[in-house]
């Protein structure tokens, strides 16, 4: 909204210069405050931080902050999960920078059992995708992915997809400084 307010001759510019360049100064518009958005959450996960079960007592009082706890992670990961898999429709269909490929990693990641979000990564048009999965270690999280997307992309494509899994470390806190 504040790059909207403070470049109206770009957006304007880019409304005139194709057919669809109203829906793609929407896209970024609505992109911006998706982030924003999102970096809340995160913002606020990070700020009750991971806990310990064993640190609670039996009482209702600590039962209920577990489970406060449990849901504010679970939402967490739920509006990460929507925010990676609208930037990917928006990055696909809109800008169209994704390829098929991309897309159907994607699709394949989103919709499994254990997938919470997925989208293209990069400049576009490469072949990268970053997955948010539900797993407990790295590789679990590779081995819920390869079985998700491994066979069904080789059928579809030819190729059979590399996968990476790696642990995010600190995210609130990055977050954090950066909204300082």
């Amino acid at each position: 909204q504040r790059f909207c307010s403070r470049h109206p001759a770009e957006l304007e510019a880019l409304a005139k210069s194709s057919n669809d360049g109203i829906e793609r100064a929407k896209y970024v518009a609505t992109e911006g405050a998706r982030t924003v958005l999102v970096a809340s959450v995160i913002k606020r996960a990070a700020d009750i931080g991971s806990v310990d079960p064993t640190s609670y007592s039996d009482s209702d009082k600590d039962r209920a902050l577990l489970k406060e706890n449990k849901a504010i992670h679970s939402g967490f990961s739920a509006a990460l999960g929507a925010w990676l898999n609208e930037t990917h429709r928006g990055l696909s269909d809109v800008l169209r920078v994704s390829t098929p490929e991309l897309d159907t990693l994607q699709e394949l990641i989103a919709h499994s059992p254990n997938g919470v979000g997925a989208r293209m990564t990069g400049g576009g048009f490469g072949g990268c995708v970053v997955a948010l999965v539900r797993a407990q270690t790295p590789e679990e999280a590779e081995q819920v992915v390869k079985a998700a997307v491994v066979e069904p992309f080789e059928a579809k494509h030819g190729v059979r997809p590399d996968v990476w899994a790696a642990a995010i470390d600190d995210a609130g806190s990055m977050i954090q400084a950066v909204s300082e």
